[in-house]
């Protein structure tokens, strides 16, 4: 969903880039469903009031620290400054169901305005709604983490549910990039429309003591930047 507004006499464009969150959408295998309750409504009580039951980690949301290491930080201690800023995103094909660092690399290198907020589009989003989407979305090469230490990447994002080494191995990369202090943030939609720069928030609820949050991940860019 694209919305419009007004800023400094410039018209931007809002690029949402979170997944809608209803009852029974998919989540990650093992994961509780998303559920919602009516507690009042209009016509019985004059006002309205649910409760929503979801785990941190239903359709887009951010990875915190703690969801991983024993030791880390929980989703309030993450600087707001890291989810919130100019960002890139780069467009990489999965070759064999892997994500080559040295694509990525070659496409990073080809950026104008490097930012140290980076997001993939892998096109992995259209398999949304498949078993598939969960148990075989392409995985990362080790030595991933090297590369994003090395351009001072403080946010991931993905189009992807989860990240991963290799086939399976999602603790390795979680411990990796967590470890570091890198935010992820998976599930991601609409990357494909976004244009190289842009500013981007995706703010975690202020929750104390969760390993991770729901997010509203936005874009905000120029309208004459939408590709």
């Amino acid at each position: 969903m694209i919305f419009h507004a007004e800023v400094k006499n410039m018209k931007n464009i809002w690029l949402d880039l979170s997944r809608e969150v209803f009852p029974g959408m998919p989540v990650y295998p093992g994961d509780p469903l998303v559920q919602m309750e009516t507690l009042h409504t209009v016509p019985n009580d004059q006002f309205h009031m649910e409760i929503l039951s979801t785990s941190m980690h239903a359709g887009t949301h951010l990875d915190a620290p703690k969801h991983f290491l024993a030791d880390g930080s929980d989703i309030c201690a993450i600087p707001l400054e890291k989810t919130g800023g100019l960002a890139n995103v780069i467009r990489i094909l999965p070759k064999g169901g892997m994500i080559l660092t040295k694509d990525v690399r070659e496409a990073y290198s080809k950026l104008r305005s490097p930012q140290p907020r980076l997001l993939l589009s892998t096109g992995w989003e259209s398999q949304w709604g498949n078993p598939e989407f969960f148990t075989k979305f392409p995985g990362f090469e080790p030595d991933f983490g090297d590369f994003l230490r090395e351009k001072g990447i403080v946010l991931l994002g993905l189009d992807l549910p989860s990240v991963k080494y290799g086939s399976s191995d999602q603790r390795a990369a979680h411990l990796d990039f967590l470890g570091s202090q890198i935010v992820i943030v998976e599930s991601m939609v609409h990357l494909d429309q976004l244009p190289e720069t842009f500013f981007l928030i995706a703010f975690p609820l202020k929750i104390a003591g969760m390993d991770g949050s729901l997010v509203r991940a936005a874009a905000c860019l120029p309208e004459n930047l939408i590709p």
